[in-house]
């Protein structure tokens, strides 16, 4: 673990597993990061967050991941908010890349695969649909791509099976919604 500058936090949880690796690095001023690794079930956990890294002011990073999880995180900027939660023995991975000023990106994976990149100012993906919560969900093996670029853009996604979702939105004050289901 490695932070820089000033006033930046870091609370990581580990649970009674093997296998669990953590990379983080904070650089600036008022990051947060909040990650827990934790063991289900009857097997040993193999959580791995590849890499967290957070450049700028006011970056936050909740990741919660359950066992065969994997996870790489770069936000650079400022004042961006990635929200994480992969449950389970559900070999979840996610990519997740966030540039420039206000991002956000709530995901919630039980079986899946997630490429997202957002660069621009105010871009959003969250608020699963049909009754599946209140953030991105995925779960059933099902994937997604998304890149955001520009100002303002919304991504409403919420998928369960094996179904597969490519996003682009480039420009400004774009929104999208993708619902998908057995």
């Amino acid at each position: 673990m490695l932070q820089e500058g000033i006033t930046n936090s870091a609370v990581i949880h580990q649970g009674i597993a093997r296998g669990n690796d953590i990379k983080l690095s904070q650089l600036g001023t008022e990051n947060i990061a909040d990650i827990s690794q934790h063991q289900g079930g009857k097997l040993s956990g193999y959580g791995s967050a590849e890499r967290a890294v957070q450049n700028g002011e006011g970056n936050e990073l909740n990741l919660s991941m359950g066992n065969f999880n994997r996870a790489g995180v770069t936000q650079d900027g400022d004042f961006n908010t990635a929200d994480v939660r992969q449950n389970g023995f559900s070999a979840d991975n996610v990519q997740l890349l966030q540039e420039g000023n206000d991002n956000e990106v709530l995901l919630a994976q039980s079986g899946g695969t997630a490429d997202i990149q957002q660069i621009g100012l105010g871009e959003n993906i969250l608020n699963g649909l049909a009754g599946l919560g209140s953030t991105a969900n995925q779960s059933g093996g099902a994937s997604m791509s998304v890149v955001q670029d520009g100002f303002d853009n919304t991504l409403f996604i919420g998928q369960d099976g094996a179904h597969s979702a490519a996003v682009d939105q480039m420009g400004d004050s774009n929104t999208a919604t993708v619902s998908q289901s057995n």
